[in-house]
């Protein structure tokens, strides 16, 4: 008997506090756009203030400076080399084809099954 009622008051316990604590997100999810008024922060329903402690980071100029340069220089150099340019284009070409080959073999297949599902189901039904 008095296991049975250490879990029922167990039980309502707990029902209790996820009653409270779904509540209490309600109320805060709630009013949240008014913690993002100017000085509304500071009031207790706002929990999160601002985070003042978040890192800021500084810009990195030089290091910026340094890829931008590199970048310039594969640019000039592949503007050099116009086989590249070439060989990109015949790749993409050759890819493209591939794909619609591939596209129509995979739907060529695909239609004659249909086809050939469709005529047994015809010679079935006669």
């Amino acid at each position: 008997m008095c296991i049975i009622l250490l879990l029922g008051t167990y039980i309502m316990k707990q029902m209790a506090s996820y009653t409270l604590s779904s509540i209490a997100f309600g109320i805060t999810q709630g009013l949240a756009p008014l913690c993002t008024l100017p000085l509304m922060y500071t009031m207790a329903i706002c929990s999160t203030g601002p985070n003042l402690t978040a890192p800021v980071y500084a810009p990195r100029y030089p290091e910026l400076v340094e890829q931008q340069i590199k970048f310039v220089s594969v640019m000039d150099s592949a503007a050099l080399n116009i086989d590249l340019a070439r060989d990109m284009k015949s790749a993409e070409l050759a890819v493209d084809d591939l794909r619609s080959k591939v596209t129509l073999r995979f739907w060529g297949t695909a239609l004659m099954k249909l086809n050939l599902q469709s005529d047994k189901a015809f010679q079935t039904s006669i």
